[in-house]
């Protein structure tokens, strides 16, 4: 799939002479091995009909201060006791949010036009640099994104505090990540894809960082910043992998985590029905190597991390860079308080002319002896929590059966839509719900108690939500052009 060569260089331009006088560089972060964390770029593909994909949930990274203890896992929040409280809300550009990224201080957000800094206590507008449909990448000090496509494409480093950058044109680079001094970044060639390890180039960016305006518009041609196009540089490649093209409108994608670069390409991998699969690539951060080829490689959307599908198990990369890893045939669940489980939770095909119910299973195995514990016919597993599982069956409705047994607990009556993904604390899950006031909202975010499926409280919603982001006791969501902060404490 792929094959590597050293000593490339990659031509690329960068802004440096441009500086204005005085102007405050990025600044120049420890050597660390926090990993660069993609957050986009792929399409959620699995089989959701009840609306799941209203609710995209987003795992945070770095956390102002630390929150209560919670158990292991994603999709967790401190406290779902009472229905959360708006902190502050901010209304946004009239374009779509693509990606939020919580920071050290800072939220940053992408739109089709910008990239936007917000204080976190506040939501204070801190910065923004205008960009073309934007992908990003950050390591905790260092935002990494790429503006434009083809000939137009350039790298912007910022610094999120500051919001100062340092402008690369980058022909053909779809996707780029910082690890040390350096930039790893995937670009298209002729023949296919190109990865790239350029030496010194996060630095170059860095020492042409410049103020940028705090509000501006798209940019084609120039730098986001609106200067001249900066004179040509040769930054070095360390090392350069050849890999195989992909579908051309599937974006790759490129993350960093510790020793090990991570690439997405969409594939087709059914050429009767045009589907596409995200494949994955793992190369040596430090040479290039490949060090596996999983069949999967799903960047974040569900979450902020990645997901690595391997015949052995499956690799989970938060946001924060911490790995777990699920053993195999173990479904990835959008609301997990126990990682390393006892029983594995698997959604299986059935018969896809079944008279009644979606044509798939719910499947629970034993981890100790591969056992088949029970089997639920016709619902899809979507949600872990304290030993009792959650699952749906497309009739707006969820139950909730035991982890051991597989037996109901409970079944709530039919709502408008409940999906997950969700969230949840020890005690309640949360998720969408659709319209149930009667109010004219486009739906309602509500709260089950896990124990016996009492709804504790509901919250209507203006705008539909495409971005949920659980954060301790911090709650941020978008819905429209509506960015909020909750507070769930």
């Amino acid at each position: 799939m792929a094959r590597g060569q050293s000593g490339d260089e990659f031509t690329l331009t960068f802004a440096g002479d441009d500086e204005p006088d005085g102007a405050a560089g990025l600044v120049r972060p420890r050597r660390s091995g926090r990993p660069s964390v993609s957050r986009g770029s792929s399409r959620w593909r699995g089989p959701v009909p009840w609306g799941a994909g209203a609710l995209a949930l987003v795992v945070a990274g770095v956390l102002i201060a630390p929150p209560a203890p919670s158990p292991p896992g994603w999709g967790l929040v401190t406290d779902l006791s009472e229905p959360p409280r708006v902190a502050w809300e901010q209304e946004l550009p009239e374009t779509f949010a693509t990606q939020l990224m919580l920071l050290p201080s800072r939220i940053v957000l992408t739109t089709d036009e910008e990239i936007i800094a917000f204080e976190r206590g506040s939501g204070a507008a801190r910065w923004s640099v205008p960009a073309q449909t934007p992908r990003c990448t950050d390591d905790g000090t260092r935002l990494v994104c790429v503006s434009g496509r083809a000939a137009s494409a350039r790298i912007i480093l910022i610094d999120p505090m500051s919001g100062n950058v340092g402008v690369a044109v980058a022909p053909g680079v779809e996707h780029a990540a910082a690890i040390d001094d350096d930039l790893v970044v995937i670009r298209t060639t002729g023949s296919g894809y190109e990865i790239g390890r350029l030496s010194d180039a996060a630095v170059a960016l860095m020492d042409a960082g410049a103020p940028v305006p705090t509000s501006g518009g798209p940019t084609s041609d120039t730098s986001p910043a609106g200067a001249d196009a900066p004179p040509a540089a040769d930054w070095p490649a360390l090392w350069a992998v050849a890999v195989e093209p992909g579908v051309p409108d599937w974006l790759p994608s490129i993350a960093v985590y510790g020793s090990d670069v991570l690439i997405s390409v969409g594939r087709v991998v059914d050429t009767d029905s045009g589907a596409v699969e995200p494949q994955g690539l793992v190369l040596d951060a430090a040479t290039g190597a490949v060090v596996a080829e999983p069949e999967r490689a799903v960047p974040g959307w569900i979450t902020a991390g990645w997901r690595v599908y391997r015949a052995d198990g499956l690799d989970v990369y938060s946001g924060d860079g911490v790995h777990t890893v699920l053993p195999a045939n173990q479904e990835y669940l959008s609301l997990d308080d126990d990682p390393d489980p006892d029983v594995l939770i698997a959604l299986e095909d059935t018969d896809p002319e079944r008279s009644e119910g979606p044509p798939i299973e719910t499947v629970a195995r034993s981890v100790e002896t591969g056992e088949v514990l029970w089997v639920r016919t016709g619902e899809w597993a979507v949600a872990r929590l304290g030993g009792t599982v959650f699952t749906t069956d497309g009739a707006q409705s969820v139950r909730a059966v035991s982890e051991e047994t597989g037996s109901e607990e409970w079944s709530s009556p039919r709502l408008a839509g409940f999906g997950c993904p969700c969230i949840g604390d020890r005690n309640v899950i949360a998720g969408w719900a659709g319209a149930q006031s009667g109010t004219g909202d486009d739906g309602t975010f509500i709260g089950l108690d896990v124990r016996t499926g009492e709804q504790l409280w509901e919250i209507p919603i203006r705008d539909w939500w495409n971005t949920v982001v659980p954060d301790g006791d911090r709650l941020y969501t978008v819905g429209g052009t509506t960015l909020t902060a909750w507070d769930v404490r």
